[in-house]
C-alpha cells in the first residue's frame, strides 16, 4: 500500500494505512518533482536527465477530487483532536478552564450555568473553587507582549527567507518574499503534511524561481531550524546538566520516533534516493560562497528563537497567581524556571520535526507538557501552560497572517497550492 503514494510535497507523508483510507491508490501523485528533489533524487531543472512520464490525458493537469485530498487529510485531523481530547481529560476540563479563565468569559456570557438556577448550559461549576480561579486577575500587558514578540519572530524569519532567497537567485523584493513567507507559514499552521512549504513553492513558482531554486531554498531554511535547536539544546544543557537534559529530551524524541515511523518513505523509495547529507553539503556550499550572508542568517536564527524562548517564558507569568499558582509545584517552589522553558520549548519543536497532526498541533504541546512534567510541575498546570503559550502563538500568527492576506493580498492561493499537492507526475531517470 505504501508504495502507492511515492512522494508527498516537501511534506511527510502518511505510511500507515490509518493515513491512506480515501486515497487513489490508483495514481503516483502528490508533487513528485519537489519531494523527489527534496530528498536526494535526481535534480530538477533546465539541464536535469529527468523527464516527466506521460499521463493519460484525462489526468494531466488535473487536481485529485476533493473527497480524495480530505482523504488524505481528515485522519490527520481527527488524530489531532484525539491528542488534544486526551490532554483535555488528562488535565481535567474544569481545571483547564478555570485556570486559563475561559471559565470566567463562559459564565458571562450566559454559556455555562454558575449553579442551578442561573442561565447556561448544565447544571452549574461542580466546585466553587474554579469559580474562584477563574476569576483571577490576568497581566494583560505580558500577554501583548508575547504575542508581539511572536509576530517580530515571524517578520525575522521572513527576512532570513528573503536574504536565503536573494542569495539563491529568486528574483523579489522583501515585500513580496514577505507576502510569500507569511501565507505558507500560516497555512503550514493549520494544515497537515506540510502544505505551507508546498505553498511557497507555489508562490516562489509564481514569481518565476524554478522548483529547484524554491526546494534548495527550503532545504536550507529548515537546515537552519535544525541550528537553532542544536544551539539552544546544548544551552539547556548547560543550564540543567547532563541528568535533567537527557530526562527532558526522551519525551519529544519518543514522539518524534512514533512521528517518523507513521510517516517514514518506502523501501523503494530510499533505494533509490541519494544521502541526505550529499544535500546538506550542496546547501551548506551555496551559503559557504558569502560567510558573511552566513553569518548575518546564522544570527537572525539566533534571535528569533531567542525571542521565542522569552516570549513562551512571559506567557506563564500572565496567567499565575497566589490562588493559580501555574509555576509552581505541590510544594509551591517554582519550577518553571528559564532553563526548564528553553527545554520545553526545544522539546516541542523537536516533536514536530515529523509532522503528523496539522501543523504538529498536539505533537509539540505533548512534548512541551511533559517536559514541564518531568520537572516536577503537576499533569493539569503543564498541560494548562502547553495550551496557553500555543493559544498566544497562534492567535498573534492568526493575526498576522489574517491581516497580510486582507490588506496586501498573496502571491497564490490554496487552490494552486493543491494543484501542485496532487499534480499526477512521475520521473524517472534516463
Amino acid at each position: 500500500m505504501s508504495g502507492q503514494w511515492s512522494t508527498c510535497l516537501f511534506a511527510d507523508r502518511p505510511r500507515h494505512s490509518f493515513f491512506l483510507r480515501g486515497c487513489p491508490m490508483d495514481q503516483n501523485v502528490a508533487f513528485q518533482q519537489v519531494h523527489h528533489h527534496l530528498r536526494g533524487g535526481v535534480p530538477i531543472g533546465p539541464s536535469s536527465d529527468a523527464r516527466p512520464v506521460a499521463e493519460p490525458a484525462s489526468s494531466q493537469g488535473i487536481l485529485p477530487q476533493k473527497s480524495q485530498f480530505l482523504g488524505l487529510v481528515t485522519p490527520s485531523y481527527l488524530l489531532c483532536a484525539a491528542l488534544l481530547a486526551a490532554m483535555v481529560a488528562a488535565a481535567g476540563i474544569w481545571e483547564l478552564l478555570a485556570n486559563t479563565r475561559l471559565l470566567a468569559a463562559l459564565l458571562a456570557g450566559g454559556i455555562v450555568a454558575l449553579g442551578e438556577d442561573d442561565a447556561g448550559l448544565g447544571t452549574g461549576v461542580p466546585g466553587v473553587h474554579y469559580f474562584i480561579r477563574s476569576q483571577e486577575l490576568v497581566t494583560w500587558s505580558l500577554v501583548l507582549l508575547a504575542a508581539s514578540i511572536f509576530i517580530a519572530v515571524a517578520l525575522l524569519k521572513g527576512l532570513q527567507f528573503h536574504r536565503i532567497a536573494r542569495l539563491l537567485g529568486i528574483e523579489g523584493t522583501l515585500g513580496q518574499h514577505l507576502k510569500i513567507f507569511i501565507y505558507g507559514h500560516g497555512l503550514g499552521r493549520m494544515t497537515p503534511y506540510r502544505l505551507g512549504e508546498v505553498a511557497w513553492a507555489a508562490g516562489l513558482k509564481g514569481q518565476g524561481a524554478t522548483l529547484q531554486q524554491a526546494v534548495r531554498l527550503v532545504f536550507i531554511f529548515k537546515g537552519f531550524l535544525l541550528f537553532e535547536l542544536a544551539f539552544f539544546a546544548l544551552i539547556g544543557l548547560a543550564m540543567n546538566g547532563l541528568l535533567n537534559w537527557a530526562l527532558a529530551l526522551v519525551p519529544p524524541l519518543a514522539i518524534l520516533l512514533v512521528s517518523w515511523l507513521l510517516m517514514r518513505p518506502s523501501a523503494e523509495e530510499r533505494a533509490g534516493e541519494a544521502s541526505w547529507w550529499s544535500r546538506a553539503a550542496e546547501a551548506f556550499g551555496d551559503l559557504c560562497r558569502d560567510p558573511q550572508m552566513l553569518f548575518g542568517l546564522a544570527l537572525l536564527s539566533l534571535l528569533s528563537f531567542a525571542l521565542v524562548e522569552f516570549a513562551t517564558y512571559i506567557v506563564p507569568q500572565a496567567f499565575t497567581s497566589r490562588v493559580v499558582p501555574l509555576v509552581q509545584d505541590v510544594l509551591r517552589y517554582v519550577v518553571v524556571t528559564p532553563s526548564v522553558i528553553v527545554m520545553a520549548v526545544v522539546g516541542g519543536y523537536i516533536a514536530r520535526l515529523v509532522q503528523v497532526t496539522p501543523g504538529g498541533i498536539g505533537q509539540f504541546e505533548l512534548a512541551f507538557a511533559l517536559i514541564l512534567m518531568v520537572n516536577r510541575l503537576p499533569v493539569t498546570e503543564a498541560i494548562t501552560l502547553a495550551f496557553l503559550a500555543s493559544a498566544v502563538r497562534y492567535a498573534a500568527g492568526l493575526l498576522l497572517f489574517g491581516g497580510t492576506m486582507l490588506v496586501f493580498g498573496t502571491t497564490t492561493n490554496f487552490q494552486q497550492v493543491r494543484m501542485l499537492f496532487g499534480q499526477p507526475v512521475r520521473l524517472k531517470e534516463e
